[in-house]
């Protein structure tokens, strides 16, 4: 399943973005809601190593990814276009100060948009960590700032660096399962989800290498 399409950016100016489907993004505010149950801490820490792998996978799939319109959106962008075809009928003037109102129109929803790409995934993996108790691994997330660095395309892999090394120093026991978990997607067609894993790995190698 796609976790984003390649979308033009406009008949004008051309050029592509990420942006995210609606199955995987709607499955991952699913569990989102899921774990803000109480009722699932039993479940999550049974479930511990595949929901971290999967939240983990999902965020980098996230990272520099635009959130999809909704209906609402696109029946406002048509009346855009519906109040386009009747300005002819205005003056040169007032016609080039519609088209600056729309323009700041969708450069505002594009950075509300892309303010909202990897939230999900990133809220979920820290409630995640809370009902797994692992406090001191939120503690020391939360002092190096790794949850702002792993939403940042820029500073992702720092940002998954920082967080397999909160792991592996507060939460080793754990590791084992996690790798395991996270193996497959090293062979994952997306590059963002390799490059998280390969981030992640790379930081606790010294532990893969005495499992193995």
């Amino acid at each position: 399943m796609a976790p984003y399409v390649d979308q033009r950016e406009s008949m004008i100016r051309g050029g592509t973005r990420k942006v995210a489907t609606c199955q995987p993004l709607a499955m991952t505010c699913g569990l989102k809601e899921l774990l803000l149950n109480g009722n699932s801490q039993e479940a999550a820490v049974a479930m511990f190593p595949q929901l971290f792998s999967c939240l983990t996978v999902r965020l980098g799939a996230s990272v520099g990814v635009a959130a999809p319109r909704d209906a609402s959106t696109k029946q406002t962008a048509s009346v855009h276009v519906a109040g386009w075809a009747s300005s002819r009928l205005l003056t040169s003037a007032t016609r080039r100060r519609a088209t600056r109102r729309r323009a700041t129109r969708r450069r505002a929803t594009r950075r509300r948009a892309s303010g909202r790409r990897p939230t999900v995934a990133a809220d979920a993996l820290r409630i995640l960590l809370a009902r797994a108790q692992l406090d001191e691994v939120m503690k020391r997330l939360d002092e190096d700032r790794a949850w702002d660095a792993m939403k940042e395309a820029a500073s992702h892999t720092a940002g998954v660096t920082l967080l397999a090394r909160a792991m592996a120093k507060h939460a080793g026991p754990r590791l084992p399962a996690i790798v395991e978990a996270l193996c497959p997607s090293l062979n994952n067609i997306y590059e963002c989800q390799r490059v998280t894993v390969t981030a992640f790995f790379s930081e606790v190698k010294d532990r893969i290498i005495g499992w193995f």
